[in-house]
């Protein structure tokens, strides 16, 4: 069993996720069968590590009420915000 995921720990689409499942009172798994991906998938898509793929993007917009350009958007910045941390040293 994977552990909780942190706000600190998530994106900015992460962020949003968790937020979704909040408001509607949805466990992970029952956000991960909603958007229709699997745990694993959600999990990366939350991260600022990981990067959901075009595919995941469209069915989170759905599920968000977001548009798809606005989830690219976060996750471009979300992308050279890690860049960033990694080169700055």
């Amino acid at each position: 069993m994977s552990t909780p995921l942190k706000p600190e720990d998530c994106s900015a689409i992460g962020l949003l996720i968790l937020e979704h499942m909040e408001k509607h009172q949805l466990n992970f798994t029952a956000m991960a069968e909603k958007v229709g991906v699997s745990r694993a998938a959600l999990r990366i898509a939350c991260l600022k590590q990981g990067s959901p793929g075009k595919r995941i993007i469209s069915k989170l917009a759905t599920v968000l009420d977001k548009s798809e350009q606005e989830l690219l958007r976060l996750d471009a910045k979300n992308k050279l915000e890690m860049i960033y941390e990694r080169n700055k040293n």
